[in-house]
C-alpha cells in the first residue's frame, strides 16, 4: 500500500468518521511501541505517521533498497488472535493486487513477535486533505472517480471487496494519480476471509452502502464499494457525504431510510449528468447501480468526453409522463372527445400508481424502522464496549450512563420516542446503582416530557418520581432484554457476559 504522512490531519468530523471494526483493540501505551530509530529487521523507524484500529504507521527507511517505505506494526499482543487474522488477511489483501491505483506491499515479517508489512510512501495528499478547503470542480471530481472506480474494479476482478472506501483512504500522488490504501476491513468475494459476524457493522457509516449497514439481507458485494466511490463523489461535489448527522446512530437511519439530497440541491453548479451517475451508485438497491465499477468508469469518461452518459433511462414514471405529454399533444389537434378520454385514462392511472406506491411505501417503512432499531441498538453496544475494556464496574457504569445520555440528546428531535426510552433507562441506572446523573438527563426527561404534552409543572419532581411519571407516558416501554440489547445494565452486572466488540479508527492506518 501507499502513505503519506497523516500526523498532523484533524478529520473534519462531517467528511471523515473512524472505521467501525469489531475486533478492533485499543491503542497500546506509546512506550509499548518501538521506539523511533529502532531497526525494524532492514527498516529503520523514522517517525510515526498514521495510526488506526489495528496498527500504527511510521515512516521507515529500508536499507538494503535505500528507499523511503511506510511500515504499519500491529498495535495489540500476542493473545488476540482474531486481530492478528485480521491484520494478515490485510496484508494478504493487499499484496495481491498489482495496479497502479491501489498501494502495494513490498514485504511482510515478524519483529519481536509483532506482525509488520511494508508498503510504497506517498509524497502527496489525501482526499480527505483537498476537500477541507471545500467540494473540487465537477471535471476534477469525475477524473479522480472515474481512476478510483478503475483501481476498484481491479480489487473486484481479484475477489477482493474492499468495505471501507472514504475519501481519508483515497490518497492522490502529483497529477492527482489515485492510490488507494488501508485494506484493514477488506473481504474475498467468497466470503472465505471474511473475519466478522453476521450481522456486525464493518466500515465507515458515512460511506457504507444500506446493506452493510444493516439495512437489508443482501450480502456485501462489489455493488457496495461502488455506492462508497458514489459517496466519495458526492463529498468532492458537495463537500460533505450524503448523510450528515449528530451521531453515528442517525447516519446509519438514514443511509438505511432516507434518499440523499441531490447534489445540486447543496450546489446548484453542480453538472445534471454528474449528478446522475452520482445517485445512480447511490441507489438503495444494489442491483440498481452500475453493474460493475468499470461501468462506473466508463460512464464517467463518456460525460468527461462530452459524451451521452448511459446512467438513468427512464423508469416507469418518467415513461408515463412522457406517454401523457405525447397524447395530450395529439388530443389537441384530434379534437375534444379524444382530449376527454385521455384525460379521464391519465386520472385513473395516476390514482392507481398512486396507492400502488402508497401500499408498498408503508410496509416498506414498517421493515426499515426495524431495521433502524436493531441497526441503532448494534451501534450503541458497540460504541459503548470500544470504551470499557480497562475500567472498573463503577466506571463502567458511570461511562455507558453517559455516552447513552448523550445519544438521548442526539436524538431528542429526530427520534424522541427513543431520547425518551434512552433518557429512562439512564435514570434507572443511576437509581439502582446509587449513582450521580449525567448533567441535564432531568432537564431533557422533563423537556421530552412536556412535547408528549404532559403537565409543564414538573419542575418540583424528584428525580425518583419524574422516572415514574416518564414510566407512565411510554406506550411500548423497552424490556430488560432490549434496554441490555443498548447496553443498559438494568438487572444483571455489567460483564457477566461481555460483549467484546470494539469500534476503530480505519481511516487513519494504512
Amino acid at each position: 500500500m501507499t502513505l503519506r504522512d497523516q500526523s498532523d490531519s484533524g478529520a473534519d468530523p462531517f467528511l471523515d468518521q473512524p472505521t467501525v471494526s469489531p475486533d478492533a483493540s485499543p491503542p497500546l501505551l506509546q512506550q509499548t511501541l518501538p521506539a523511533i530509530g529502532t531497526l525494524v529487521d532492514r527498516y529503520e523507524l523514522k517517525r510515526e505517521i498514521a495510526r488506526g484500529a489495528m496498527g500504527v504507521v511510521y515512516l521507515a527507511w529500508q536499507h538494503d533498497l535505500r528507499r523511503q517505505v511506510a511500515l504499519k506494526m500491529i498495535l495489540v499482543g500476542e493473545d488476540d488472535q482474531k486481530t492478528r487474522e485480521r491484520f494478515e488477511s490485510e496484508s494478504q489483501a493487499a499484496a495481491a493486487l498489482d495496479h497502479p491505483g491501489i498501494v502495494p506491499v513490498f514485504d511482510v515479517g515478524t519483529w519481536q513477535g509483532r506482525p509488520y508489512f511494508a508498503m510504497g510512501f506517498v509524497e502527496g495528499p489525501s482526499l480527505l486533505d483537498l476537500l477541507r478547503d471545500g467540494p473540487l470542480i465537477p471535471e476534477r471530481a469525475a477524473l479522480i472517480t472515474r481512476d478510483l472506480a478503475i483501481a476498484i474494479g481491479h480489487a473486484h476482478q481479484k475477489q477482493i471487496i474492499h468495505r471501507d472506501l472514504k475519501p481519508a483512504n483515497i490518497l492522490l500522488a502529483e497529477g492527482d494519480k489515485v492510490r488507494i490504501t488501508d485494506f484493514g476491513v477488506s473481504k474475498l468475494m467468497t466470503g472465505s476471509s471474511d473475519l466478522t459476524n453476521l450481522g456486525e457493522l464493518v466500515g465507515t457509516p458515512h460511506y457504507m452502502p444500506p446493506e452493510q449497514a444493516g439495512g437489508s439481507s443482501l450480502p456485501i458485494s462489489a455493488a457496495s464499494d461502488i455506492y462508497s466511490v458514489g459517496a466519495v463523489l458526492y463529498a468532492m461535489l458537495t463537500g460533505r457525504p450524503p448523510f450528515v448527522a449528530a451521531s453515528p446512530v442517525e447516519v446509519v437511519g438514514q443511509v438505511i431510510a432516507k434518499p440523499p439530497m441531490r447534489p445540486s440541491a447543496l450546489i446548484p453548479s453542480v453538472p445534471r449528468e454528474l449528478e446522475v451517475i452520482t445517485l445512480k451508485c447511490l441507489n438503495k438497491k444494489p442491483e440498481n447501480r452500475y453493474s460493475s465499477a468499470e461501468a462506473l468508469a466508463e460512464d464517467l469518461g463518456r460525460w468527461l468526453r462530452g459524451e451521452p452518459i448511459h446512467a438513468k433511462p427512464p423508469g416507469v414514471l418518467r415513461r408515463t409522463q412522457q406517454f401523457i405529454r405525447h397524447h395530450l399533444i395529439f388530443a389537441s389537434v384530434s379534437g375534444s372527445a379524444s382530449l376527454a378520454l385521455i384525460a379521464v385514462a391519465c386520472i385513473l392511472l395516476f390514482s392507481y400508481l398512486h396507492s400502488q406506491r402508497r401500499t408498498v411505501a408503508l410496509s416498506e417503512e414498517v421493515t426499515t424502522k426495524r431495521k433502524i432499531i436493531e441497526m441503532q441498538r448494534g451501534v450503541i453496544s458497540r460504541l459503548l464496549n470500544a470504551q470499557v475494556d480497562h475500567l472498573s464496574d463503577g466506571e463502567r457504569r458511570n461511562l455507558r450512563m453517559e455516552i447513552l445520555a448523550a445519544t438521548a440528546r442526539d436524538l431528542r428531535n429526530s427520534q424522541p420516542d427513543m431520547a425518551l426510552q434512552l433518557s429512562i433507562g439512564v435514570m434507572a441506572i443511576a437509581k439502582q446503582h446509587d449513582l450521580k446523573l449525567p448533567a441535564d438527563v432531568t432537564v431533557l426527561l422533563r423537556s421530552l416530557l412536556v412535547a408528549k404534552g404532559v403537565d409543564s409543572r414538573l419542575g418540583d419532581l424528584a428525580p425518583a418520581q419524574l422516572l415514574i411519571l416518564a414510566k407512565q407516558q411510554v406506550a411500548s416501554p423497552m424490556s430488560v432484554e432490549q434496554l441490555e440489547a443498548f447496553g443498559v445494565p438494568v438487572q444483571n452486572d455489567l460483564d457477566q457476559n461481555p460483549d467484546r466488540s470494539n469500534t476503530g479508527d480505519g481511516g487513519q492506518h494504512q
